[in-house]
């Protein structure tokens, strides 16, 4: 999955009046599992504030295939003070344990 300064205006509830721009990237495959990091700023053009958040997308490569997705929204200390993480649900329960 591509990440985009959409996906985070989506999911962190942002509106039109933030400008978003990507600070940087990263993805690695390690141990059946790819990570996908991205950094993002945000900046309010009617009020001037601004935010820094990190966004990420984890997805096994062998089944299962879990994914998770979540951000992150950090002050200007670096302290984390919002975050949401969603997890990949079965669409049934009909499978083997």
């Amino acid at each position: 999955m591509k990440i985009s300064s959409e996906h985070l205006r989506e999911w962190a509830k942002l509106s039109r009046e933030w400008r978003i721009q990507m600070l940087n990237t990263h993805t690695e495959t390690r141990a059946g599992t790819r990570y996908q990091t991205l950094w993002f700023y945000a900046v309010c053009e009617e009020t001037k504030a601004s935010r820094r958040y990190r966004v990420w997308f984890n997805e096994s490569l062998s089944p299962p295939y879990r994914k998770q997705q979540g951000w992150e929204l950090f002050d200007d200390e670096g302290s984390v003070c919002d975050r949401e993480i969603r997890y990949s649900r079965r669409d049934d329960s009909n499978y083997l344990h």
